[in-house]
């Protein structure tokens, strides 16, 4: 029932305000609201003021902002999923107002028409949505392909005589090389400060910079260039090394777009996200940093190593693996800001390729080939000394979600291998070509069509040992 609230007499201490001890100033009571009659409200008008406050209450700005990554990921899949439909719906309804046009002097009833026509319709898109969906499958890398066959079938039909190509431009050791998403151009580094553009058709070369040379006046680099990466549509370039400078390149016409600062010392590996203009950035400073290319900024940066970061790869969306001195690979998830920490080699791994999200390859100077996987923290396989005793892994190639890899060094070849994950995993040997030198980087094309090396008289990183040896870059056509 309700009533109004009883009032109570008060303790003799709280009186009144003005019962105090002599000789203390008084102090005003704070302002106080007159209630009279206050009452319990009733469930009716409780619900009605708690309308009108809501009603007050201003919704956020942006609720993106609350999300977690999961539901980050769930929204944009919707998003996604209703623009397909949405084109679905249009390109239907214009090739039903071509094709599906009806004979008006053809006796027809209603009901077949209309059943015909759901089936059709039916048949055209699930033809079209299986296209698109294959299409953004190849287009973020998520299409598991088996080249490694087509290959050594290749291989052994020609005994091992490939058709091949050589490069050559640079005026010193060649530190890394990368194919064009669409197989049409090579992009080639140096220690000379250097940077080209070859037609894979023509063999004709561009420079896009031919460094500075201490000079400012010039475009480019003043000193070792480490690393390299392009895009997923092959718009942008990023270059890094020495100088500790960050260089954005336009690939149609070979403009400088952006130089962009932040490591403390030298950059020795960068890498574009998948299908993003987003990349990452490790250094001597042991830190990794993420960037954007479109803005052209810097967003965030990230520790975890406790020595110089050696080289860098992506293995996943938002997530990229590094390997270091310190004899660690780390897998940064980037969006969760958490790490996955792997160890096993003996000494300092100076590269590293993802073959999915999953799954990783890891050559060390200790001449080891370790393949690996997130579930365990040690290799789940190692290929001991495959270039012999002594010699280090100073290169390994593999082209994302594919079933070949290869590993150079100093001993005069390139062995190409095919990595089985499962219960009995290995590294299956395929073949071997011969190289020269020191072999840096190694590049396999997508179809398995072109694998590339490039060869000096230096390791990428250093010079440790030298070899007499004409820096060049090979081209092998598996066609």
């Amino acid at each position: 029932m309700l009533g109004k609230r009883k009032q109570g007499k008060r303790p003799a201490a709280f009186a009144k305000f003005g019962d105090r001890p002599k000789g203390k100033k008084k102090q005003q009571p704070p302002p106080q609201r007159e209630v009279e009659d206050e009452e319990i409200l009733s469930d009716e008008v409780a619900s009605d003021i708690e309308e009108e406050t809501q009603k007050q209450v201003p919704e956020r700005d942006d609720p993106s902002r609350y999300e977690t990554p999961d539901e980050k990921r769930h929204r944009l899949a919707k998003e996604i999923l209703r623009e397909q439909q949405t084109l679905l719906k249009r390109k239907k309804q214009i090739e039903d107002d071509d094709f599906f046009i009806q004979d008006k002097d053809e006796p027809r009833e209603d009901d077949e028409e209309e059943e015909d026509e759901e089936e059709r319709r039916g048949v055209y898109e699930d033809a079209v949505t299986k296209a698109l969906q294959e299409k953004i499958k190849k287009k973020k890398q998520m299409v598991f392909k088996e080249v490694a066959a087509g290959m050594s079938r290749r291989f052994e039909e020609t005994d091992g005589v490939l058709p091949s190509v050589t490069l050559k431009g640079h005026k010193r050791t060649i530190t890394g090389i990368e194919l064009d998403p669409r197989g049409k151009f090579l992009y080639s580094i140096s220690k000379d400060s250097s940077i080209i553009k070859w037609d894979l058709n023509t063999s004709q070369k561009l420079f896009i910079s031919l460094g500075r040379d201490h000079d400012p006046s010039k475009v480019g680099h003043y000193d070792e260039i480490l690393c390299l990466s392009v895009n997923y549509d092959g718009r942008y370039l990023v270059t890094a090394g020495k100088d500790r400078l960050i260089h954005l390149w336009d690939t149609h016409n070979q403009k400088l777009i952006d130089t962009m600062k932040g490591h403390r010392d030298t950059i020795q590996g960068i890498k574009f996200k998948l299908n993003s203009n987003e990349f990452c950035t490790v250094s001597s400073d042991r830190t990794l940093k993420l960037w954007d290319a479109a803005e052209r900024a810097y967003m965030d940066t990230f520790y975890g190593h406790q020595a110089e970061i050696n080289g860098l790869d992506v293995c996943g969306e938002n997530r990229m693996i590094s390997c270091g001195f310190d004899r660690k690979l780390i897998v940064w998830k980037l969006e969760e800001e958490s790490q996955l920490i792997y160890g096993g080699h003996d000494y300092s791994i100076d590269c590293v390729k993802a073959i999915n999200p999953n799954a990783y390859l890891s050559g060390s100077q200790d001449g080891n080939i370790s393949l690996w996987s997130n579930a365990k923290k040690k290799p789940i396989y190692t290929l001991h000394v495959p270039h012999g005793e002594g010699n280090w892994i100073t290169a390994l190639g593999h082209y994302y979600n594919t079933d070949v890899a290869a590993s150079g060094s100093k001993d005069g070849k390139v062995n190409f291998f095919s990595p089985v994950i499962g219960k009995e995993s290995s590294l299956k040997q395929l073949f071997t070509v011969p190289s020269e030198g020191i072999v840096n980087d190694i590049q396999i094309s997508s179809d398995g069509d072109l694998a590339a090396w490039c060869e000096g008289g230096e390791p990428r990183l250093g010079r440790w040992f030298t070899t007499k040896c004409k820096d060049q870059i090979k081209l092998l056509r598996f066609q």
